[in-house]
């Protein structure tokens, strides 16, 4: 559900658009209602988002695959790119007092990511959650100095 294909993260980079990579909601796959995550996913947690939506952790492994495929397009971008990462959780679903908060995977994947971007490619880490109004003010000042770079 909510696929978004193969060529997800390439267009800017491949057409040299300046761009600002975030992590957004990696953290969790979707599913159909809650009884169909329980059915098709036993054993994993699970945050009921709405009656239709249930948005279920993703593993260890899976979490290794995310960032070895984003750091892979974002190596490949031909123009102006930053990294920036939300240290505070990766999407609504990703704090405290949910099922699928999980700080030390979080953790994980960051240093996943991090390990596997260039060198030319800054990284900014934030102490704050994706959806802080101070985080999106933030990149605007990112984007801004990859304009002037």
């Amino acid at each position: 559900m909510h696929a978004a294909g193969p060529k997800r993260l390439e267009a800017a980079g491949e057409t040299g658009i300046p761009q600002i990579v975030v992590p957004g909601c990696i953290e969790f796959i979707v599913e159909g209602p809650l009884s169909a995550a329980e059915k098709n996913w036993p054993g994993r947690k699970f945050y009921p988002d709405n009656p239709m939506f249930t948005l279920i952790r993703t593993s260890k492994e899976e979490l290794k695959e995310i960032a070895k495929t984003m750091a892979k397009k974002i190596n490949s971008a031909k123009g102006p790119t930053a990294l920036v990462i939300p240290l505070k959780g990766f999407s609504k679903a990703n704090r405290p007092g949910t099922a699928i908060f999980n700080p030390e995977e979080d953790k994980y994947f960051i240093k996943e990511l991090k390990s596997q971007i260039n060198d030319n490619i800054p990284i900014k880490e934030l102490d704050m959650h994706i959806n802080n109004p101070e985080f999106a003010q933030e990149l605007v000042q990112v984007f801004l100095s990859l304009l002037k770079a």
